[in-house]
């Protein structure tokens, strides 16, 4: 029935949504300790002469704003439709309810 289907739909999208979380919070996480691990090179680097033994500061890499957008973007993305989609399951249930006298079950 269209209803299964819908629940399906939004079974999957909350599937994404949680991953897309995720991989927001490890995007954020990396670029926090990214940001770490450089400092103290820096520090690290101005308290003596290491080169060849200690990374240069800019050899760790760091999140560009794209890696630091997309996930943000997809989560928030998936959210809405997530959204939307209970909205129409909520909506078509009522019209089933009204219209045809049957009550469903989410």
């Amino acid at each position: 029935s269209i209803l299964t289907s819908i629940n399906t739909t939004i079974a999957l999208v909350d599937n994404a949504t949680d991953t897309a979380q995720s991989i927001n919070n490890t995007v954020n996480t990396m670029t926090s300790q990214s940001l770490n691990i450089t400092t103290t090179l820096t520090a690290l680097r101005r308290a003596g002469n290491f080169d060849g033994l200690v990374p240069r500061p800019s050899d760790i890499p760091t999140a560009s704003l794209l890696d630091l957008t997309y996930p943000t973007f997809a989560y928030e993305s998936l959210r809405r439709a997530g959204g939307l989609m209970k909205q129409i399951r909520n909506d078509l249930q009522q019209t089933i309810k009204y219209d045809l006298g049957v009550t469903t079950r989410n």
